[in-house]
């Protein structure tokens, strides 16, 4: 129910965007503007929902989400009814989505922390992100068949549908009863530790004291039982998650402005093509994919990918061929942020969310204040080439 939760929070994402920009008339400067108050906010939020998450209190985050998807909902309304208030209301928009989707994020990550074994971790993320993207594309192409205008006509009910969504997750989700999963990966990360240690000095020893040279049937494969462990460390990772953070915030934060004003398609389009992408994510549902070693190369194909909207502009049904590099840049998106939060936490030796979602948020949000910047002056090709450039350095980071 929580990434139920977290689908509703990123489909208002997105939603607020596309009507900024087709019924608000915002620029792309103005955009960035609006999303980086979002993402400081978010920020911050992220902030308070994973010190509450490391104290395993989920319910109380919940409430938060609910009654900020009531106050959207009503903002929603009065944003379409008085005209005179739209600017203030709008900016108000976007500070509750953004609080909302923080803290829906960290309670769902709380949860899975405290209510599973952390032998699960890795694939209950997989498992969350797909109930996600598949709640996402649903509703994003349920408005485009809709419409946004009709959707705009009847907001009470979407306010009222959003509000019934949040409440039946309010009702569900418990805190767990005994927080101490926890602890239990710090001592289990601990002992590894001490195995790996232990190993690695074995090794040594075979290599110095070995008579007679080395005898490569002992010692080589204890070598390379040690060289499987071998960790980025923690500084490097972070650093590769801000590039990572900071080139989507680029490419995405002004993706739907070009699809609007360089390749003119309407919002109901726009809906389209984000529930498409969405739909394209699904294909790990079927046949599930791990990066594991291979992240260095998911980095530079993710880098790689925005050019081929470049060199496929004119094509016919522009909408679809925009959905697929858009679905193929969120489902690598997907696999590198699994990758690199399993990454951190191995080399960290701990559950700890906080620092890593805060780190990976603040390079978003000073790129998505840049982003209008970038647009305007430079345009999508200026961002495509910067997207490359971070994606190299992030892929170089991460090499042992």
């Amino acid at each position: 129910m929580l990434s139920l939760v977290v689908a509703i929070a990123n489909f208002l994402d997105v939603f607020t965007d596309i009507f900024a920009i087709t019924v608000a008339g915002m620029s792309a400067l103005q955009l960035g503007l609006l999303n980086g108050v979002a993402y400081l906010l978010f920020i911050l939020a992220m902030y308070l929902g994973g010190k509450l998450s490391d104290r395993g209190t989920i319910r109380s985050q919940t409430v938060l989400v609910f009654i900020c998807l009531l106050v959207y909902g009503a903002l929603l309304w009065i944003l379409n009814t008085n005209q005179g208030l739209s600017g203030v209301a709008l900016i108000t928009l976007y500070v509750f989505y953004s609080i909302a989707q923080a803290l829906a994020r960290t309670s769902a990550i709380a949860y899975i922390h405290e209510a599973y074994s952390s032998t699960y971790w890795k694939s209950m993320l997989n498992r969350r992100i797909v109930t996600t993207v598949a709640f996402e594309a649903f509703s994003f192409i349920l408005v485009s068949l809709i419409g946004l205008k009709a959707l705009i006509s009847s907001l009470k009910y979407f306010a009222l549908l959003l509000a019934i969504l949040a409440f039946t997750a309010l009702l569900i989700v418990k805190d767990p009863p005994l927080k101490i999963e926890r602890t239990l990966y710090v001592i289990d990360s601990g002992l590894r530790r001490v195995e790996r240690l232990i190993t690695g000095n074995l090794v040594v020893f075979a290599l110095l004291t070995e008579r007679g040279g080395l005898r490569r049937t002992n010692s080589y494969p204890l070598l390379l039982y040690a060289s499987e462990y071998k960790y980025v460390s923690v500084r490097r990772i972070l650093l590769s998650l801000a590039l990572f953070r900071a080139a989507n915030a680029l490419i995405l934060v002004q993706f739907p402005v070009y699809l609007r004003t360089a390749m003119v398609l309407s919002s109901e389009e726009l809906f389209t093509v984000y529930g498409l992408a969405r739909l394209f994510l699904l294909i790990d549902f079927f046949a599930p994919l791990t990066i594991s070693g291979r992240v260095s190369v998911a980095m530079i194909t993710r880098g790689l990918l925005p050019v081929l909207l470049l060199a496929t502009h004119g094509l016919a049904p522009m909408n679809v061929v925009a959905a697929l590099v858009l679905g193929a840049i969120l489902y690598i998106n997907s696999k590198v942020d699994v990758a690199l939060y399993s990454m951190y936490t191995d080399s960290l030796g701990r559950a700890e969310a906080t620092r890593y979602l805060v780190v990976g948020e603040m390079a978003g949000f000073i790129c998505t204040l840049a982003s209008g910047l970038v647009y305007s002056v430079g345009g999508y090709e200026c961002i495509v080439a910067m997207n490359i450039i971070m994606f190299l350095l992030s892929s170089l980071l991460l090499r042992h």
